[in-house]
């Protein structure tokens, strides 16, 4: 069937891409029915109350040492400069959604835009002479230390930069393991298994292994944990017993048996008269030990529930663990200690284990849900941890599933909650818990008990949301990058339609002509949907305030090919799948992914506009990319003219140089039109989400 039967509407369209979109994102990651997301960092909550008093011991310790430590970095300066940066480079993805006139927005974003840019510079510089200082031979052993303490400071600190981290693990890993000082490596180790884990939620599952494999090197310390000199190792290797237990678990990466013998082995460590002698004298170690042994009693029911497995035997030795502690402790024994909402979560196993009915729990769980003060929350940033939210919407989801309900009030009910979830995922802090968040909304996005319920438009409307929310830049970026293909579209339809010949339904000039407004639609479309893949990239790696990594960058080149799960969502996107895994192909068959052959596909005269429309935007962009000086329009169509035949069409740089129209036309559009379109986009769709 010709994909050009019948003309578009734009702005529908549009909301359609942005839904889907959104549904893509979260298709991308999708989990099983009740994946329980409760992400247990290095520094949890317990070892963040004694930290303080350690770095101020660290801190006086390393004075013993010269201020100064000579020919190295100054270490001190470029990793709180980091800190700073880390926390200020996120206030523009909060800023663009306060309340702000058009001329005060635009000069809001070149002033950021200025001064980003120079973040860039200086971050760069600083990192860069970091990881020369320690090519170099005979490294001193004080300068090392010095980029542990740092290190570890500034990952206390909540800056969730992994791919930073993972950059400084290369360099004191192998010094450290080399020299077998154990005091310094289980922090290392932690921190290592805890970026692998946040890589493998990328769906990279040797980062899974790597991540497992460093948390056991820790457990495989056990005889040496009353003997640790740094107090905080202690409490470093009870987080790596919560991390295997809880979040590798659910990731199915250990099973729920070997959960069960590793907390076995936490509880005879942990009734060790010598080790007693130690937690007698750390009372918060004391609680924090029993806290993570309680809490595999606590969730490991619920961690089989959402695997769906079938071994009656061991679901009754969990849910016998789960009735004992619950009856030490009560639903509320772990309040503010990351769980603090078990009470809901209790109604899912009791209906599940068969003690209640699922509509009596769903009720139950509704109810409570009307009278909680912190989902009544309706404005600023949200008291409850992200972590809770995601866990609410999973158990009250399974519940209302599994009640007799007809199917038209679950889909009313699962409605009003769902936008109750995403105002409040909306309102917390852009620079925090951006893997959390990703994941949350990813699998909100694709879940078919979520889905089933929507209606096309609805389906849109979600998609939409979850990307102004977390990827507004890649958002303007697709938008921009969608006009200019659409100028460049009409005037190759009025001028020179012979290149259109070949696309699918279009085999003569005439149908060109014909085909008009389908034709220039598409083109608009393949240019929204081109970008699709980076929903699903970390917005670190998206807007970055350094230099990307290796493995960043590594990443960055899987977008077109992460791309292809999201159209497989929905038959009628499959039309748009070429141009997004195309649009880095270059006219000579370099680029990326390789296995891809863009001269090949019917849809190459399209696929030849975006990928240079991309790149016009690209080179043109002067609000968020920081990492290169923006051109003028003049100065990329020359460049751009030196590249043809290899990166770009030939006959598409031809014809922009030689219609003046034309080229006055796309050198508006990135010129001053811009700032009108970016905040057109602003107004239209980012108003409802604004802050006052």
């Amino acid at each position: 069937m010709c994909i050009f039967d019948h003309d578009f509407n734009r702005s529908t369209m549009l909301k359609r891409y942005i839904s889907t979109l959104l549904l893509i994102i979260i298709h991308s990651t999708c989990l099983i029915a009740q994946d329980y997301i409760y992400s247990v960092t290095v520094g949890t909550s317990w070892a963040r109350e004694v930290f303080p008093a350690e770095e101020r011991a660290n801190r006086s310790a390393l004075r013993q040492h010269p201020l100064t430590i000579e020919g190295a970095p100054q270490f001190a300066k470029t990793f709180l400069d980091l800190e700073h940066d880390f926390r200020y480079y996120n206030t523009y993805n909060d800023s663009i959604f306060y309340h702000l006139s058009h001329s005060e927005w635009i000069e809001m974003f070149k002033r950021r835009a200025k001064a980003y840019s120079q973040i860039y510079t200086k971050n760069s510089r600083s990192i860069a002479s970091i990881k020369d200082y320690f090519t170099d031979e005979n490294i001193p052993e004080a300068a090392y230390d010095s980029l542990y303490y740092w290190t570890r400071h500034l990952f206390f600190r909540n800056a969730n930069d992994i791919f930073f981290y993972e950059q400084i693990m290369d360099i004191l890993l192998p010094h450290y393991e080399a020299t077998q000082d154990i005091e310094h490596l289980v922090f290392c180790y932690l921190c290592s298994g805890m970026v692998n884990f946040q890589c493998s939620r990328m769906g990279d599952k040797e980062s899974e292994l790597r991540s497992k494999l460093y948390f056991l090197k820790i457990m495989d310390l056990s005889n040496r944990f009353t003997s640790f000199k740094d107090p905080l190792n202690r409490y470093y290797f009870i987080s790596a017993f919560v991390n295997l237990v809880v979040l590798h678990a659910q990731s199915s990466n250990i099973s729920l048996n070997e959960s069960r013998q590793l907390a076995s082995s936490m509880k005879a460590l942990y009734a060790v008269p010598e080790n007693q002698e130690v937690f007698r004298k750390d009372s918060l170690l004391n609680e924090y030990t029993k806290w993570s042994i309680d809490l595999f009693r606590y969730r490991g029911i619920l961690t089989y529930i959402s695997h769906g497995e079938h071994s009656p035997e061991l679901r009754d030795h969990l849910y016998k663990e789960y009735c004992n502690v619950r009856e030490e402790l009560g639903l509320t024994g772990l309040k503010n200690r990351y769980y603090g909402k078990l009470d809901y979560d209790d109604l899912l196993i009791e209906a599940y284990m068969g003690n209640m009915s699922w509509n009596k729990a769903f009720e139950t769980f509704h109810k409570k849900l009307d009278n909680d003060p912190e989902m009544q929350q309706k404005t600023g940033v949200p008291s409850m941890k992200i972590n809770y939210l995601y866990n609410l919407y999973e158990s009250f989801s399974a519940l209302l599933e599994r009640t007799s309900y007809p199917e038209s009030k679950k889909a009313a009910i699962i409605k009003e909650h769902l936008s109750d979830v995403l105002d409040m995922i909306a309102r917390y802090e852009h620079d925090k818990y951006s893997f959390e968040k990703g994941r949350i909304l990813a699998n909100i996005a694709c879940k078919p008990l979520l889905l089933k319920h929507l209606t096309p438009k609805e389906r849109e409307d979600l998609l939409f949301r979850l990307i102004v929310v977390e990827q507004p830049m890649t958002y303007v970026h697709v938008s921009m990058t969608a006009e200019l293909t659409r100028v460049l579209t009409e005037a190759l339809i009025d001028k020179k339609p012979e290149f259109f010949i070949g696309v699918p339904g279009i085999k003569t000039v005439e149908d060109v002509a014909l085909n008009r407004a389908s034709l220039s639609e598409f083109a608009y479309q393949s240019a929204i949907y081109h970008d699709l893949g980076k929903i699903s990239i970390p917005t670190i790696i998206n807007n970055s305030f350094r230099p990307l990594t290796d493995h960043e960058f590594a990443i960055i080149k899987l977008h077109p090919e992460k791309s292809r799960q999201f159209f497989d969502i929905d038959p009628s996107l499959k039309q748009y799948q070429d141009i997004a895994l195309g649009h880095h192909k270059w006219y000579d068959g370099e680029g990326y992914p390789t296995k891809f052959k863009s001269r090949k596909s019917p849809y190459f005269p399209i696929i030849s506009i975006v990928t240079l429309c991309d790149c016009m935007d690209a080179a043109t962009e002067n609000i968020g990319r920081n990492y290169h000086t923006p051109r003028s329009f003049e100065n990329v169509m020359s460049e751009f003219a030196v590249l043809s035949g290899e990166q770009f069409h030939p006959d598409l740089i031809d014809f922009i140089q030689s219609d003046s129209y034309t080229y006055k036309k796309l050198k508006l559009v990135v010129d001053d039109g811009r700032y009108d379109n970016y905040y057109k986009l602003y107004m239209r769709y980012m108003d409802q989400n604004r802050r006052r």
